[in-house]
């Protein structure tokens, strides 16, 4: 629903770009939409990103777990080493 003093102000302009670009803004602040996360999970592109972007998580959580492992197992060998 768009104010009196915008309506009374849309209807005196000749512009058409500006007259598009104000009822675009109202429009798009009247009615949000999430176009993208539909594009996201509906498409191929879409899909292959979460993939892409689901596969790159887990091999962080690899790492850190081989490498947080490997720097145990060595601290452990020093110690022994020592003794």
């Amino acid at each position: 629903m768009r104010p009196a003093l915008v309506g009374a102000a849309l209807t005196q302009i000749n512009d058409k770009r500006l007259l598009r670009a104000l009822n675009a803004d109202v429009a798009f602040f009247g009615e949000p939409k999430m176009h993208a996360l539909n594009d996201l999970f509906t498409s191929d592109v879409g899909l292959m990103t979460v993939v892409g972007i689901a596969f790159m998580l887990g091999m962080g959580v690899f790492f850190v777990r081989y490498f947080i492992k490997h720097m145990h197992e060595d601290e452990a060998r020093a110690r022994a080493a020592k003794r």
